[in-house]
């Protein structure tokens, strides 16, 4: 069976041993390549690109939001997680829209660290249990009548789904991925308080959120 081939980029060595030492304990998976700043990782992937990468987000050089991007649009088919002491929803939305598939903290455990390594690789997304209970939960709560804070990513979205486009339409035009429109619908529902599509445009109509309105 194929080994999942996983690379790390980090400016702390210390983090990068410590990655190191949980991943050689799983069968499946193997090290590549280790790299301390942006840089390096590009050089690198130039020559050589694994399955997936871990990814750091407060780099030198170049920070982990901008590699994330470049990445996903130079070597699609690297799966990118992110792996952070940064644990806003701030960050979540900012590493996912750049392309990021999986979401974790460096408190992290290794049976965490493999899930979220096989869940990446294998197409899904991975997303840090403690943030995503932030996400479905404690900042979405709204007073009837009052607007939610929308970023202006998620106010971009909930226009091109009034305006009737498909998931698809709004990632290309968004030159961003179809998982990415994804998780900021779920966002927009939460927000919003809403169950599905037609209740979204209920309430952007009641809460004067449409521009056609």
């Amino acid at each position: 069976m194929k080994k999942i081939t996983v690379d790390i980029v980090d400016d702390h060595q210390m983090i990068i041993g410590g990655l190191k030492d949980m991943i050689k304990g799983f069968d499946s998976i193997i090290v590549g390549h280790t790299y301390n700043s942006g840089i390096d990782l590009l050089k690198g992937l130039q020559k050589c690109q694994p399955d997936v990468l871990l990814l750091d987000i407060e780099m030198p050089e170049v920070c982990g939001d901008e590699l994330a991007a470049l990445i996903s649009r130079s070597y699609p088919s690297v799966k990118i997680l992110t792996v952070t002491g940064y644990n806003t929803t701030d960050h979540v939305l900012m590493m996912m829209e750049k392309g990021a598939k999986g979401y974790l903290l460096k408190n992290t455990d290794e049976h965490k660290l493999l899930e979220a390594i096989e869940t990446v690789y294998n197409g899904g997304i991975f997303m840090e249990p403690s943030l995503k209970d932030k996400i479905n939960n404690a900042t979405y709560s709204t007073p009837r009548g009052r607007k939610p804070s929308l970023t202006k990513r998620e106010k971009s979205i909930l226009q091109m789904v009034l305006d009737e486009h498909t998931n698809q339409e709004i990632a290309e035009q968004l030159n961003i991925s179809l998982r990415t429109v994804e998780f900021h619908r779920m966002s927009l529902f939460q927000k919003l308080d809403v169950k599905n599509v037609v209740g979204m445009v209920k309430k952007a109509i009641e809460l004067g959120l449409s521009k056609k309105h």
